[in-house]
């Protein structure tokens, strides 16, 4: 059994902002690492990195052209007030954005904050600083940042820490690697002790990638750990679904182009992980390998192994396209360094696309099977069954059509045995659309008709049936010499659900026009909607939407979007209330 003190120096407030910003003395409680090694070679592969790009560009500093600032800067406010029923958000709130790339001596350095009031109000934060200098094929990450090695093991989460990435571009070998904070602990979150969010654990992992080969052909070697730092969050707040766990993930990648027509890709991982740390150590019997990992791993009784596998292969040929794709996460596959992640589904896919009538027409079916129950420990099993079909045809330069159908059968039946009536249940979804674009007019008026429309319906073993139906159609008209455009649509929707029939429709006019030599753009737009629901007029909406954006010298521009929403009930507890949203934002481009 692991033992651990619990006794902890509360660090002083100073120590506690640093530590956020990755200072070392805060680090060495880090859970994932089993010493400093980590955090060691980080710093110095830094210290090497900027001290040669400064040591052999530090000549070119002075020259105008070394040195450039782009990217941009933005603050909003939104004033909101409602009458009628309860406020719906904040009366006010404000956020400041910054996206940068600095540019000195032949280096790129992007950076990225973002600022909120919300940071004050919720325990993860909210306000996040980043930069991700650059040189040559040597990028590397600090602060709040997000690296993307695989779906299924670092698959785009944002951590804070360092990271690198290497890729030289006549190489045939590159890699990149990441360490830091994955989340913070939460052990109570929202307003007023009130806890909205998910209770955490204080994570942190690593991670490394190496490729080997060229575009075409190429193999990806993927390495992952995570792990729950378990005094991050006291253990009377512990429960069955919020424990301390543990990760650790290796994966396989390749591409290959084994013709100028045939591509294949593949990509398999295989995943460990403790659900909770806390439990005794065992000594496993299959995947022994793990019991000699040392401190970098060490399995017990809550750990699962699972796998992930995804592969697909394209064949490509001068007028059409043919592709086959298989899938199958294991049930409970996870891992620490994707958001999320969906499993228990195996499913297999195969899509064809050609031309006709001299590119004219263009042609798409698809078809799939899916099903989840890998281990049979479901009570039930579910099969879908998709497939669809997609048609694009240009009958001139003036006539466009589209139109598709698709359909979903979902079965779903037992395989354990119960006491209990119904055994097999299924649903069938359809769909269907089609939409035309017409457009005509003479160089000074251009005009538009567009007509689109679709259909949905379900039934399944129940007798129980829906029906959704949407309408639109449209004239825009286009008044070139005044730079104003108008434009008039109606829109028509019809929802039956069993014995549940509800209709809505209404107009949408608006209108946008260009001032001072088109640096500024003025645009008003109403709609209006009817809901009826079984003959019986239930309310109405009306919305406006009034915009001004004006442009100085390509560099700063100020938006102002004010919102006018209206609804009225005819029902005697139906509520009438009137909503206003008032958005003010300057940006600077560099």
């Amino acid at each position: 059994m692991r033992h651990h003190s619990t006794k902890k120096s509360k660090p002083s407030e100073k120590q506690e902002i640093v530590g956020d910003w990755l200072n070392v003395s805060v680090l060495k409680n880090c859970p994932c690492i089993p010493n400093q090694l980590i955090i060691r070679i980080f710093i110095l592969v830094g210290i090497f990195l900027f001290s040669n790009l400064y040591a052999q560009d530090l000549s070119k500093a002075t020259d105008k052209k070394s040195y450039n600032v782009g990217g941009g800067v933005s603050a909003s406010t939104v004033f909101y007030g409602v009458d009628g029923i309860e406020n719906r958000r904040a009366p006010f709130y404000w956020q400041v954005n910054a996206n940068l790339n600095f540019t000195v001596a032949g280096m790129s350095i992007p950076f990225s904050a973002s600022f909120s009031q919300q940071d004050r109000a919720f325990t993860q934060p909210f306000n996040q600083i980043g930069l991700s200098p650059q040189y040559k094929s040597v990028t590397t990450h600090i602060g709040y940042r997000s690296m993307n090695f695989s779906t299924y093991t670092l698959g785009g989460i944002t951590f804070l820490g360092l990271g690198v990435e290497v890729k030289p571009k006549d190489y045939w070998i590159n890699g990149g690697a990441m360490w830091g904070r994955l989340q913070r602990a939460v052990a109570v979150g929202g307003r007023d002790g009130t806890i909205i969010g998910i209770p955490a654990y204080e994570r942190w992992g690593y991670a490394a990638k190496v490729n080997l080969g060229t575009k075409k052909n190429n193999f990806d070697f993927i390495f992952f750990h995570g792990k729950d730092d378990e005094t991050s969050v006291p253990d009377s707040l512990s429960t069955s679904e919020f424990k301390p766990g543990e990760n650790l993930v290796w994966a396989i990648n390749t591409k290959q182009e084994l013709s100028k027509r045939v591509r294949f890709n593949l990509e398999y991982a295989f995943s460990a992980y403790t659900d909770d740390v806390r439990n005794q150590d065992v000594i496993l019997e299959s995947f022994s390998y793990y019991n000699n990992l040392g401190p970098l791993f060490t399995p017990n009784s809550t750990t699962q192994f699972n796998k992930a596998i995804k592969t697909d292969v394209t064949y490509k040929a001068d007028k059409y396209n043919l592709k086959l794709a298989y899938r199958r996460i294991d049930p409970n596959y996870k891992t620490m360094g994707a958001p999320f992640l969906n499993n228990d589904l195996e499913d297999i896919s195969g899509d064809i696309a050609w031309q006709m009538h001299k590119k004219k027409i263009n042609v798409a079916v698809a078809g799939g099977l899916q099903r989840n129950n890998l281990d049979n420990s479901q009570l039930q099993e579910v099969i879908r069954l998709i497939s669809s079909l997609n048609i694009n045809y240009a009958v001139s330069e003036k006539l466009n059509l589209t139109m598709g159908i698709s359909n979903f059968n979902t079965s779903s039946s037992q395989v354990q045995f119960l006491e209990i009536d119904s055994l097999k249940y299924f649903q069938v979804t359809r769909s269907a659309n089609f939409g035309a674009n017409y457009r005509f007019g003479k160089k000074d008026i251009s005009q538009a008709l567009i007509f689109n429309s679709s259909w949905q319906g379900a039934e399944d073993s129940q007798d129980n049936g829906s029906q959704v139906i949407n309408l639109n159609v449209g004239h825009q008209l286009g008044l070139m010499k005044i730079h104003m455009t108008i434009g008039t649509s109606f829109n028509y929707n019809n929802s039956q659900f069993g014995d549940f029939n509800n209709n809505g429709y209404g107009p949408t006019v608006s209108v946008s026009k260009k001032l001072l030599k088109q640096k500024m753009n003025q645009s008003v737009a109403f709609s209006w909607l009817n809901t009826v629901s079984d003959g019986t007029r239930i309310s109405s909406t009306s919305n406006i939407r009034a915009t001004t954006s004006y442009r100085l010298k390509k560099k700063h521009s100020l938006n102002l979007s004010l919102i006018y929403l209206s609804q009225n009930s005819f029902q005697e507890d139906g509520k009438k209330y009137k909503e206003y949203r008032a958005t003010l934002q300057y940006a600077y481009q560099f």
